[in-house]
């Protein structure tokens, strides 16, 4: 009864009084939660965080996370949000910012972040992942854009959308994301072997990733984070599975340690965590050969990891080394295509990059497989169906040979 009565006698905005600890937490929306020993304090705090609101807007305190930020934004705002929903917020913030920062945005003070979109722009990103990025933006701060609260500093105003359509322009080289044939996949693996005459090791060391790639569709960052605890291969070598699980991310170059040139973190979303079953013999003593590499081990964060495919000092390969050494695989196997640009002013000469041999796996197995067996295809890719349809499979050639010799005998008929 008596707290109760001392409880009602303190009565002020954003402050609570907590009697067993003795203490004041002022907790302005926008702002991190306070502790004060007394009432004074506590609200003397309060005031000087009530005046930092400048035009309607949120001015958020600079030395807080975004992380916490969007956390504080998703409970003042959203209500009661499930612990899912603030983490896929944070993971779509991560991954719009992750070109731009060398540590994950959702924990960067945002003192200092920069505005995310016009450091693409400034980046030369291509428009379409500059608009992708403004959706998930307005997405994620929907609620604040309608009420004039956008933190100046993370977004521009409510009319950024006008201000970066000025700023984007479309680069006349840019195409659509290409699907490769089975040849062109299967060039990949016979060129790695011998792609570099002086270095055995290194070629059968990419021949055998070309292969687990091609046969498993990853994404780059997947493969390369992999250890050898992530992949078992039966005793008759009949078959292997591949567990996936986390995701590298590339941090800034370090002269001093390599160590700290890489982070492990989760894969893209919660579909992402999946297990894959391989029975191509190759790929099967791909992954035996990769086991049987002895280097040392990694060490991140107290954390030892045996990596699958790494450098001799047991570090993860990074993804912008994978990639130089993959253009020259690509060109020796001449696996390009002469495609028209976005805007079909012009005919470019396009090289298979790595992401494309997950589109390339996508599309041929979307054509070989019936509508009731996709679902399985996506899971084995880490997507849904809507995406892996919308984003991953595209039409080939002898699809629409195939189907124009099938129109034409139907209109003949």
């Amino acid at each position: 009864m008596r707290k109760a009565k001392e409880e009602k006698k303190f009565k002020e905005k954003y402050i609570t009084l907590d009697i067993k600890n003795n203490n004041y937490k002022v907790r302005v929306p926008g702002f991190k939660a306070v502790i004060f020993k007394s009432a004074e304090e506590a609200i003397e705090e309060r005031n000087r965080l009530l005046k930092a609101k400048d035009d309607g807007r949120i001015s958020i305190d600079p030395n807080i996370t975004v992380g916490e930020w969007i956390e504080l934004f998703l409970n003042n705002h959203c209500g009661n949000c499930k612990p899912s929903t603030i983490e896929g917020y944070l993971t779509d913030i991560e991954r719009c910012c992750e070109p731009l920062y060398d540590i994950p945005v959702k924990d960067c003070k945002t003192k200092d972040v920069d505005n995310i979109i016009l450091g693409l722009c400034k980046k030369g990103a291509a428009k379409s992942t500059v608009k992708r990025t403004r959706n998930i933006l307005h997405k994620l701060f929907n609620t604040l854009i309608k009420k004039n609260y956008l933190p100046a500093n993370l977004v521009p105003g409510p009319s950024f959308t006008e201000i970066t359509d000025n700023m984007i322009t479309e680069n006349e080289n840019s195409i659509e994301r290409q699907a490769f044939t089975k040849e062109a996949l299967k060039s990949l693996v016979e060129t790695a072997k011998t792609f570099d005459s002086k270095n055995k090791d290194k070629c059968k060391k990419y021949a055998a990733a070309m292969s687990i790639l091609i046969n498993t569709g990853m994404r780059i960052s997947e493969f390369l984070a992999l250890t050898k605890n992530n992949v078992g291969v039966s005793n008759d070598k009949s078959y292997a599975k591949i567990y996936v699980r986390h995701s590298l991310r590339p941090l800034k170059k370090n002269k001093e340690d390599e160590s700290k040139c890489w982070t492990i973190g989760k894969p893209k979303n919660k579909n992402s965590y999946r297990e894959i079953t391989i029975y191509d013999a190759d790929a099967i003593e791909s992954i035996c050969y990769l086991s049987g590499l002895k280097h040392d081990s990694a060490i991140q964060d107290g954390k030892i990891y045996d990596f699958l495919f790494a450098t001799n000092a047991g570090n993860p390969v990074r993804i912008s080394n994978f990639e130089g050494t993959f253009r020259k695989i690509r060109e020796k196997a001449n696996a390009y295509k002469d495609v028209p640009n976005k805007m079909g002013t012009k005919t470019i000469r396009h090289y298979i990059c790595v992401h494309e041999i997950r589109h390339s796996v996508a599309t041929i197995l979307a054509h070989i497989s019936e509508p009731k067996e996709y679902p399985t295809i996506a899971a084995m890719l880490g997507h849904t169906v809507p995406v892996f349809l919308s984003t991953y499979v595209h039409a080939t050639d002898d699809s629409k040979e195939t189907i124009a010799k099938r129109f034409s005998s139907m209109m003949s008929a």
